[in-house]
């Protein structure tokens, strides 16, 4: 890589609020004077909350989009990419077979040709806490970098198991990475950690002032100054598929 060209990071999640769990490293990047941008892939006019009185539709979609931009102001990153695909039908049936998803691939090429990221990162095949939509926006993006459509290394974020100790509450559905394969440990700085803090209060159609806190105490605990990725692909080669 030409070492005068401005390093690029894209994150690419199904859904603003997604971000908060790398919000430091998006942060700390754009700090850094990284190129940083956020591709959101559905609408979220199906993301109701108990705490927030707007009904499914295209006005809690709008807010949403809103929050998203915000985020994007605190976390001092560029502009979020909104691809506005319907909330919740990622997978679908249709003719032919992943209509939704091919056209979602297309247009995520689109951005990949456009931006040439170095990095991606994006959920990874738990999707989390097993959230339909972020698995399968993880399996798009896998299949673009799988295809060699793209040379940008690609992360998934993940939490140990050691991390998710004594979690309880709203977030107690996190499915651990085995440590073994989070081999990638991106430390942040307190004033990113504030940035993600401020960026995560911005979305107050998702998060009621409970869940808000709880949701920073959870992620300061399980970060600990340093938030862990699962490169795609490891470093590892060889000939024989029971040895390393």
């Amino acid at each position: 890589m030409n070492s005068s060209k401005r390093r690029v990071l894209l994150a690419v999640f199904p859904h603003t609020d997604d971000e908060t769990v790398v919000a430091p490293v998006l942060a700390r990047y754009a700090r850094e004077g990284a190129d940083v941008y956020v591709v959101y892939t559905t609408d979220g006019q199906r993301g109701v909350r108990a705490h927030f009185p707007i009904p499914e539709g295209s006005t809690l979609g709008e807010i949403r989009r809103r929050e998203g931009e915000q985020v994007s102001r605190e976390l001092g990153i560029k502009p979020p990419i909104f691809l506005g695909f319907e909330d919740g039908l990622l997978g679908e049936l249709s003719n032919p077979p992943g209509k939704v998803l091919r056209e979602m691939a297309a247009r995520l090429q689109k951005i990949f040709d456009e931006l040439k990221p170095d990095a991606i990162i994006t959920w990874g095949p738990d999707g989390g806490y097993g959230h339909p939509d972020h698995r399968l926006v993880q399996d798009v993006v896998t299949q673009l970098v799988q295809t060699g459509a793209t040379t940008s290394r690609l992360y998934y974020f993940g939490l140990s198991t050691e991390q998710l100790q004594d979690t309880s509450g709203p977030f107690s559905g996190f499915l651990p990475t085995d440590a073994r394969y989070l081999t990638v440990h991106v430390p942040f700085t307190d004033s990113d950690l504030e940035a993600a803090h401020r960026a995560a209060a911005c979305h107050k159609s998702q998060f009621s002032e409970e869940t808000l806190q709880h949701l920073n105490r959870f992620l300061t605990k399980a970060w600990s100054g340093k938030v862990s990725f699962r490169p795609w692909f490891g470093q590892r080669s060889g000939e024989d598929l029971f040895r390393y």
